[in-house]
């Protein structure tokens, strides 16, 4: 930047890769402003359908998904998918790309079939396009995805049966456990790609019950959260892996369980104080107040779910599933719904954001 002016071509190159580096720094308001500046710089100079500004754009969507704005960043990334379509045609890995990201926020706003739909097609598309097949970063990132969209179906679906429940998350575990092994050879066992889905692994493990052993849920999530917190102690990565813990230590009977859920609690909103309606602070709050009711103090279980149902109420209106899964803990709906534990109350494991 100081050889060339701001706007340079160069510059705007360089500047691209800056708002993943400071999310991966854990620093979600300084990459929306460095993505929403470079894609404007961009699409100023050179059109809306450029490469660089549609690189630029969906950018800038996962930093709107990272600061808590899921419906800004839904909307970023169905813009660029669509002029990706005209650009460079539906089946172009990068436009292939651009759906799994609609997908995620799909599944974000609770449009659980709508992202299943869409991630089973572009799996389908990966696995008979000769340019991208199983290795491919583009199939590892959809299989990543559509295992977390059949978790979210499995946990937050009261209509389906345990067994068919099971069977979607281990689906699930089968797609996690064979990306990760992809992205481990890919990039080695601390590259990011392989730890997030190592994350995904863990919730699927502990869904189905296989919580102890060498290769059950908790071993790895004591293997991500340590893994996670070599990035910082305070890293936003760090936080989730901690809450994600949490969850299975208290299907361990572990009494330290709620100590660590409220450390990644409290992290979370201190990482994310800007909004605490964020989705990743609601969803940590519901699971907190799962572990209070676990130490024994339902009272203060009752408090935090009407706290985080206002806030669900606020971000995502009364039809999303977190939204229901709250209002049945506090007996506002007659059904618990999903994989709810011997309390009869439900949780879910936090996403790690894309980077």
């Amino acid at each position: 930047r100081r050889l060339q002016d701001l706007d340079g071509e160069f510059t705007l190159r360089s500047a691209l890769g800056r708002g993943g580096e400071l999310r991966a720094l854990g620093r979600p308001q300084d990459a929306l402003a460095e993505d929403q500046s470079t894609r404007d710089i961009l699409c100023s100079k050179y059109g809306p359908e450029n490469h660089f500004t549609l690189m630029a754009g969906s950018n800038l969507g996962l930093s709107l998904d990272m600061v808590g704005l899921p419906n800004d960043s839904l909307e970023q990334h169905q813009e660029v998918h669509e002029q990706r379509v005209r650009v460079l045609g539906e089946q172009h890995e990068l436009t292939l790309r651009s759906s799994v990201h609609v997908a995620g926020r799909l599944r974000e706003m609770g449009r659980y079939d709508d992202s299943l739909t869409r991630l089973q097609e572009i799996y389908r598309l990966t696995q008979t396009n000769e340019e991208l097949g199983w290795t491919h970063m583009t199939t590892l990132l959809t299989a990543c995805s559509l295992a977390s969209t059949l978790r979210h179906i499995a946990t937050l679906s009261p209509a389906l049966s345990s067994q068919t429940r099971k069977a979607k998350v281990d689906s699930a575990r089968m797609l996690n456990a064979r990306a990760r092994d992809a992205f481990v050879v890919y990039g080695g066992p601390r590259h990011p790609e392989a730890l997030i889905a190592g994350v995904g692994l863990a919730a699927d493990l502990r869904f189905l019950g296989r919580i102890d052993g060498p290769h059950g849920a908790r071993a790895l999530a004591e293997e991500n959260l340590a893994a996670f917190r070599e990035w910082g102690e305070d890293h936003l990565f760090t936080r989730i892996c901690e809450v994600n813990l949490a969850l299975v230590l208290r299907d361990a009977e572990d009494e330290t369980a709620a100590e660590l859920s409220e450390r990644g609690l409290r992290g979370l909103k201190e990482n994310l104080y800007v909004d605490p309606h964020h989705p990743l602070i609601l969803t940590a709050s519901l699971c907190h107040a799962n572990m209070l009711v676990f130490a024994g103090d339902s009272r203060a279980a009752r408090e935090l779910d009407e706290v985080t149902h206002r806030g669900l109420l606020e971000k995502f209106g009364p039809d999303h599933p977190l939204t229901q899964t709250v209002a049945a803990h506090l007996g506002l709906r007659a059904d618990a719904g999903g994989h709810a534990g011997p309390d009869n109350r439900i949780s879910i494991e936090l996403d790690v954001p894309k980077i």
